[in-house]
């Protein structure tokens, strides 16, 4: 749960940058028109992702799985995120063109 926490706040803080893949711009549109909310949302994410580490985990041990996971998912994101969407606009090409 804590992990998909931190992966949602990543995403989401992600979006925010000129970086994010321009076929998803509904999710860049809504982040960018509230950006204060979006950084409130992406950091209280985090947050709470570290609380339930450090309740799952003890102090420090939680510390430092939390640490590891955020660095996971922001690499992830960040390498991962334009590779799908490029991904997925070349399949809906190729499926566009093949039932012409």
């Amino acid at each position: 749960m804590a992990f998909l926490l931190i992966l949602i706040s990543s995403v989401l803080l992600f979006s925010k940058s000129k970086y994010f893949p321009k076929r998803w711009h509904y999710i860049a549109t809504l982040t960018r028109k509230n950006p204060l909310w979006t950084r409130i949302v992406g950091y209280f994410l985090l947050g709470l992702a570290a609380i339930l580490y450090i309740k799952t985990w003890g102090g420090f041990t939680g510390f430092i799985i939390w640490s590891i996971a955020v660095m996971l998912c922001l690499s992830s994101v960040v390498m991962f995120l334009p590779v799908l969407a490029n991904l997925l606009s070349n399949k809906q090409i190729n499926n566009s063109a093949n039932q012409q």
